[in-house]
């Protein structure tokens, strides 16, 4: 979804970045909900969901 913003916004990247881009996206996306969820932004059962 991230990817399809990015493209809507008609956002450009050099072609360095933009091969890059997934794997930076997926890092960036794995810090904002890191730092969300040590913040208490989420909310957590009780019991751990069956994998």
């Amino acid at each position: 979804m991230l990817k399809d913003e990015i493209q809507r916004l008609s956002l450009e990247f050099p072609s360095w970045l933009q091969r890059h881009l997934e794997s930076l996206l997926g890092v960036i996306v794995d810090v904002v909900v890191t730092v969300l969820n040590r913040m208490g932004f989420f909310e957590h059962s009780e019991e751990p969901s069956p994998e």
